[in-house]
This record gives structure tokens, C-alpha cells and sequence, in this order.
């Protein structure tokens, strides 16, 4: 909650359209390369995703962010390597960061924002 408020506050209007655009190639890029990393949990995405939306990104864009923060983080991976190898671990990252980007794009042309 605490960073969903910081970017709404720190961050001037439009931030994310200026730099990143809002539903361009760039934005889901970066939109799932960010989130899978960061994981949210216990409801904090929303609020996260909705001062995203605030500053800018598009709908698809921030489908991505929405699936891939919730789909896996640094400390899972650390631990699952141990579970299923450097190997396993890859193909599920991979897969996940693929499948966070492919939603996005698909809602984008849902939305008619892609």
C-alpha cells in the first residue's frame, strides 16, 4: 500500500506514458519484467496496479504487471532451484514471464487499447 501511495504522490501525472508509453511493445515489457520480481501478495496489487493505471500504463500493460506480480518472486525462485533444479526453474520462469506478457497482450485487444 505504502508504494502504491509514493507512486501516486512522487510521480507526476502521465510519468509512465513519457517514458515508457502506455500500451506500446515498451510497456509490456517492462510492466512483466517488473513485476514478476517484485511479487505482491494479500491484495496489495490492486492498489499497486491502479496508481500504474493513474500514472499512465495501459490496461494490457498492466494486466501483465497484475499477473506476473503475482506469480513468482526472487525468494520462490532461490527456493524452488533447490526444489527443481537451475533447469526446471528457468523453464518455469520463462513460461511464467511468457505467459504474464501473452495475457497482457491478449486483454489489450480485448480492451481495444493495445
Amino acid at each position: 500500500m505504502a508504494i502504491a501511495s509514493l507512486l501516486t504522490v512522487l510521480l507526476p501525472p502521465g510519468f509512465i506514458m513519457r517514458y515508457i508509453g502506455s500500451s506500446g511493445p515498451l510497456a509490456y515489457i517492462t510492466a512483466v519484467l517488473v513485476g514478476v520480481p517484485l511479487y505482491v501478495c494479500e491484495g496489495e496489487e490492486i492498489p499497486l496496479t491502479l496508481s500504474l493505471m493513474k500514472l499512465g500504463l495501459g490496461p494490457g500493460p498492466a494486466f501483465a504487471f497484475l499477473l506476473g506480480s503475482v506469480g513468482t518472486c526472487i525468494p520462490t525462485m532461490v527456493m524452488s532451484q533447490k526444489l527443481i533444479g537451475r533447469r526446471g526453474l528457468l523453464i518455469y520462469a520463462t513460461w511464467w514471464l511468457a505467459f504474464a506478457l501473452v495475457s497482457g497482450i491478449v486483454f489489450g485487444l480485448v480492451s481495444g487499447r493495445i
